[in-house]
């Protein structure tokens, strides 16, 4: 949607908003935030430590004339097969997980108004607003359809339609990722 302002130098009028970009979140704006790829937290590696003894648990259980010995090649592929059979029930558990949690967040889609200011950005939505300081950033990521602004508390997601062009979109993230650093905490 239109942006009123000036990203490009987001120079402060006073008690003006620098910029403002109005648009709509939807589930799958959440769970684009959830599906980002990062650091395995301790419930994935529980996960992937229980994906690998029930994959050993199957080769236990399954007959020496089917798997092989384990000196044999067709012990490793039956291994490899089983493993990546329980990896691939694993993920689709963890996108259904997933899925349910941005429903969850987001069940139905909310008119959103951005403000940016010197200092802070403001959130007007459904249900209330939010602010966070420029000094209580501690993420700004840009991905091809988003930008995402994360405090301690607080997350702002921004879809990529919201600003005129992808320049708009790549400039607004790395003004607020420069503020953010150079803020005094």
């Amino acid at each position: 949607m239109a942006n009123i302002g000036n990203p490009k130098g987001m120079e402060q009028q006073p008690h003006k908003p620098t910029g403002i970009w109005r648009y709509q979140l939807t589930s799958k704006d959440v769970l684009a935030w959830e599906t980002l790829p990062g650091e395995i937290g301790v419930s994935g590696k529980i996960g992937g430590l229980t994906l690998a003894i029930i994959a050993g648990l199957a080769m236990s259980l399954l007959p020496e004339a089917l798997v092989g010995t384990p000196w044999q090649g067709r012990f490793v592929i039956s291994g490899a097969i089983i493993l990546s059979l329980a990896w691939l029930i694993f993920r689709g558990g963890r996108q259904i997980v997933s899925n349910q949690r941005a429903r969850r967040a987001m069940p139905k889609p909310l008119d959103v108004t951005l403000e940016a200011w010197g200092d802070h950005l403001h959130e007007h939505r459904d249900g209330g607003n939010r602010t966070i300081a420029v000094e209580l950033i501690a993420q700004v990521l840009e991905t091809p359809d988003h930008v995402f602004v994360r405090s301690l508390q607080d997350l702002i997601i921004i879809p990529a339609y919201a600003f005129e062009s992808l320049e708009e979109k790549r400039v607004f993230a790395a003004i607020w990722e420069a503020k953010s650093r150079n803020a005094a905490p």
